[in-house]
């Protein structure tokens, strides 16, 4: 049970003779053209609810609905109100909130609450109880809380014109602890195109799923935050009116001097039961079926306002609920065949945010299907379609994207065929809604077993087929998988343990490359990652002695170098002749790092500056001349300086061993850096 309750004002004071003593007789809202002539001055009294003066706003009319200031101070049509500000208020209504509850209330619509600030809403729903756990769902027993917010009265606005909010209001204030927000617009915006043809089904339900504002020719409606909205096609309030009437200042309106309908009300209930259905099979929004009654409508006109029922506040039936009973008052819409079917059709797609296959015929047919991913070998989907023509039927041809089978409309009970497609043939009779979902379908088991059977032949044969394939990539493309232990940076780590009594002898370490760094003698000549690997080296030395080698270019100052008297060096059969100049620095844990600078007048010298440290290599017999010259001085450099372990950093100097064990017979182990 959901009770619909203002919480803004009190109810109107009493009618009043001209010498403002008050009548016996209630005032009628619908029988006196001047309402207001008879009113009473409002006197803020309400002695058993023990509220003061102060618990109300100050009398004023409620007359500019563009202004948030009046819409939530002043008086909305002389009833007295509230000042939800003050203590004395929000915990009488708080009290009477609670009271509610445990008389068996599950939720509330607080009707008008765009007329209160959230501010107000929130402080005073924060202090209310619980449902009461005879009638709660199982793990929810917070009240579900509707806040009803703009427009807030269309008596107030009945040419609609358009439904747009005050400057600083926003529904989604009013979201939030449990609580939704109405989104009023979509009612007019949905019956406008299910009754006229505004705009086709497939649109709309497309306009449905969006995040961003909508206008609409006669009214508008913001879809932010779509999931904290409460979509309806009709309310008591609604039912209320005849919204037949035409505005005065749109006779384009009228056709054949008929107006046209924009709300579809519960008076209708075959449209009402398609148009439910149909909300409900969308992903937005939150789903609540309400059941309604009817009474004997007596509409009333006047120059002002649309005609309006002087009976919308005549109550329910006085008799029991029988859904059974077709002649009894109560609707029961939860009874009817479109609306029943789909809470087992949302169980189904439950998980799934997205429609797929949306298909439209005409303004009057659309389908759609929501899939949710697979879970093991059964898929879960939906599929429904919907014809909202009065008195054509159809028949059609869909695709659905249904698994293969055989599936019970949740509607009629017929049988509905699918082949392997996902396509299947049915006749969609007038106003009337086709539910088709995999939980309520004999899914085609052989077929299933089939295409695994297809599946698994051509695995046997393919699968020796690709193991070949990828093992000839392999093999063409081999690659040397390097397993690296970062303690190797650590110079303990590198250290051989000694045995007893034998003593370990340091060795002697020798790094070449084009690429050179020597912070001592500011020196940095350098293009890339080879350039911060020597860095790394030269400022983190892993031996106590390490050699670097390395040719002079032009440009750096290399005069903290001395000549060596190990040089020079004779290449080439002793045709080229290479100086040698070192340079020594100590290091505070006595390890000793010796830059050895090459020169000499070959181009590997002499043409090289920083913007050209590598030998061109579009022409590649100069360019092998001159690694061949690279690597004898680094396997001289090698005897020279007695290397014990060649660190070779790339390839450039990668054949220097071999021209050392050409030399001198010496067989030079070598470590490899990959960078």
């Amino acid at each position: 049970l959901i009770a619909e309750l203002v919480l803004n004002h009190m109810t109107r004071a009493p009618c009043c003779s001209g010498d403002n003593s008050p009548l016996t007789t209630e005032c009628s809202v619908f029988t006196n053209d001047d309402l207001d002539a008879n009113m009473c001055p409002i006197y803020n009294s309400f002695p058993a609810s023990f509220l003061k003066s102060h618990d109300f706003h100050s009398a004023c009319d409620l007359d500019n609905w563009e202004d948030i200031f009046v819409i939530r101070e002043c008086e909305m049509r002389k009833l007295p109100d509230l000042n939800t500000q003050t203590v004395g208020v929000r915990t009488l209504l708080a009290a009477s909130l609670s009271e509610l509850l445990q008389l068996g209330v599950a939720g509330f619509v607080i009707s008008g609450a765009g007329l209160m600030s959230p501010e107000d809403l929130d402080a005073i729903t924060a202090y209310i109880g619980s449902v009461r756990s005879d009638i709660a769902l199982v793990g929810v027993d917070k009240p579900l809380i509707i806040a009803d917010v703009w427009p807030y009265m269309l008596i107030e606005k009945p040419d609609l014109q358009p439904s747009d909010p005050p400057a600083g209001f926003r529904s989604e204030d009013y979201v939030g602890q449990g609580r939704f927000a109405t989104d009023n617009a979509w009612a007019l915006v949905a019956g406008d195109a299910w009754l006229n043809n505004v705009h086709s089904l497939e649109k709309l339900t497309r306009m449905s799923m969006s995040q961003k504002q909508i206008i609409h020719e006669r009214f508008s409606m913001s879809t932010n935050n779509v999931h904290h909205k409460v979509r309806y096609i009709n309310s008591y309030a609604l039912n209320a009116f005849a919204f037949e009437a035409c505005e005065a200042q749109n006779s384009s309106m009228i056709a054949d001097g008929v107006c046209p309908q924009v709300i579809m009300t519960s008076f209708e209930p075959k449209l009402t039961s398609l148009v439910s259905a149909w909300m409900l099979a969308l992903p937005t929004g939150l789903p609540r079926v309400f059941s309604s009654y009817e009474w004997e409508r007596q509409f009333v006109s006047t120059d002002t306002e649309w005609p309006k029922d002087a009976r919308y506040w005549s109550g329910p039936p006085s008799s029991e609920i029988d859904c059974n009973n077709a002649s009894s008052l109560w609707n029961c819409e939860h009874r009817m065949d479109a609306i029943a079917a789909m809470p087992a059709w949302r169980r189904t797609v439950a998980g799934s945010s997205k429609l797929t296959h949306l298909k439209a015929r005409g303004h009057d047919i659309i389908a759609f299907t929501r899939n949710v991913e697979r879970r093991g070998r059964r898929r879960r989907a939906g599929w429904v379609a919907f014809n909202k023509a009065e008195e054509r039927s159809r028949h059609l041809h869909f695709s659905t994207g249904l698994p293969k089978g055989t599936y019970t409309d949740s509607v009629s009970g017929e049988s509905v065929k699918v082949d392997g497609r996902g396509y299947l043939r049915l006749r969609l009779d007038a106003l009337a809604a086709v539910v088709l979902h995999t939980d309520a379908a004999d899914l085609d088991r052989v077929g299933l077993r089939k295409n695994y059977f297809w599946l698994l032949v051509s695995a046997w044969f393919l699968i020796p087929i690709f193991a070949t394939m990828i093992a000839a990539i392999c093999w063409r493309y081999r690659r040397v998988v390097v397993v690296f232990d970062g303690r190797a940076c650590e110079k303990e780590h590198n250290t051989p343990s000694p045995e007893a009594g034998v003593e370990v002898q340091e060795k002697t370490i020798l790094i070449a490359a084009l690429e050179h760094v020597c912070p001592e003698a500011g020196i940095k000549v350098t293009a890339g990652g080879l350039g911060n690997v020597v860095q790394l080296y030269v400022t983190n030395p892993v031996s106590r002695r390490l050699i670097f080698v390395f040719p002079e270019i032009q440009g750096p100052d290399y005069s903290a170098f001395k000549d060596s008297d190990v040089g020079p060096f004779m290449i080439r059969n002793s045709t080229i002749a290479v100086a040698v100049r070192t340079f020594n620095v100590q290091h505070d844990d006595d390890c000793i790092v010796t830059y050895v600078a090459l020169s000499g007048s070959h181009p590997l010298f002499s043409q090289r500056t920083k913007a050209n440290i590598y030998p061109n290599g579009s022409d590649p017999q100069s360019f092998l001349e001159t690694l061949a010259i690279w690597n004898e001085c680094i396997a001289a450099a090698m005897d020279a300086f007695d290397c014990d372990l060649y660190h070779c950093l790339d390839y450039h100097g990668a054949l220097a061993p071999y021209y050392r064990q050409r030399k001198s017979g010496r067989i030079t182990p070598v470590a490899l850096t990959l960078h």
